[in-house]
């Protein structure tokens, strides 16, 4: 029997136009529903990094993506998300901002379930993710098989511990919210906890959807890094990150809007576009490289040495 796969993409506008032209491009021919949940901004508003979201051609996207559903949110509420969410730790100045991304994969986890359809894998990631596996569909499938069927995520933030070395913060493991691979049963495990936000958040993503998750499967909120550590390695798999940089993401203006083109333009065949998947990843990996900026101190490097 097929199996049969659903791809969520979810956020702002981003590269999501681009994105749309890669993906036919980038995978083997597969069984799969593509369900695209773009938020909607407020007029000028700037992103996290200070860049302004891009317009798009939504007719051009949809033509691209076949078997795709598109849902539209609007801008979220950061008035109603303060006064329905009390942070007890991490910051608080952009929280409105991270807790958008929860809402739209939430919004992806009510659409599958709403379908009566039997999907067998999902893949859940932002509209500016470049996929690390090439072809991205079957490189993932078999990188999952591979892997006794762990939970496939990103390696940014994703550690056994999140503030070690201040006292003054409470001590959290976490699981990054760029990217997911796994199967139907998974993904809800990982993703779906709309109903207990309130009691889980953290004040970030990443470690409320590791709380979560953590809870779910020991029904017990007492972490450890060692316990936590164990947890993560017994069920997921990722490739390290020891940096703060993602190295997935494709932020504005690391590829050139003149480079689309030419990549739109080039794309060819299944050897072929393997070249261009690794071109993409190799100027991701150049505009991370200038900066040399760590997310481990030498008291995590110590911790993790143990």
């Amino acid at each position: 029997m097929k199996k049969k796969l659903a791809l969520i993409i979810r956020g702002t506008s981003r590269e999501i136009e681009f994105l749309s032209s890669l993906i036919p491009q980038m995978n083997r021919p597969i069984d799969h529903d593509i369900i695209l949940i773009l938020r909607q901004t407020s007029r000028n508003a700037p992103t996290r990094l200070k860049f302004r979201e891009k317009t798009f051609n939504e007719k051009k996207v949809l033509k691209n993506l076949k078997n795709c559903f598109f849902l539209k949110l609007p801008p979220i509420d950061p008035i109603f998300i303060k006064e329905k969410f009390i942070s007890p730790a991490g910051p608080t100045h952009r929280e409105h901002i991270m807790l958008s991304q929860l809402y739209n994969s939430f919004l992806g986890v009510q659409f599958l379930k709403s379908t009566g359809v039997k999907y067998d894998y999902v893949m859940n990631m932002r509209t500016d993710y470049i996929p690390e596996y090439y072809p991205w569909f079957d490189g993932y499938i078999d990188k999952y098989l591979k892997n006794n069927k762990k939970i496939i995520i990103d390696g940014t933030a994703t550690l056994n511990y999140r503030y070690p070395d201040n006292p003054m913060i409470p001590w959290q493991g976490s699981l990054s919210d760029h990217f997911s691979f796994s199967s139907y049963e998974q993904f809800l495990d990982l993703w779906d906890f709309q109903n207990d936000l309130s009691k889980l958040w953290t004040g970030m993503t990443e470690t409320t959807i590791f709380r979560s998750i953590f809870y779910k499967y020991n029904l017990d909120h007492v972490q450890s890094p060692r316990k936590n550590l164990s947890f993560l390695k017994k069920f997921f798999y990722w490739n390290e990150n020891t940096s703060k940089f993602p190295k997935n993401i494709l932020y504005p203006g690391i590829v050139s809007e003149d480079l689309k083109r030419k990549i739109i333009k080039n794309l060819k065949n299944y050897k072929h576009n393997k070249k261009i998947h690794s071109l993409i990843k190799e100027k991701i990996k150049e505009n991370w490289e200038k900066k040399k900026e760590p997310i481990l101190s030498n008291f995590q490097k110590k911790l993790l040495d143990k």
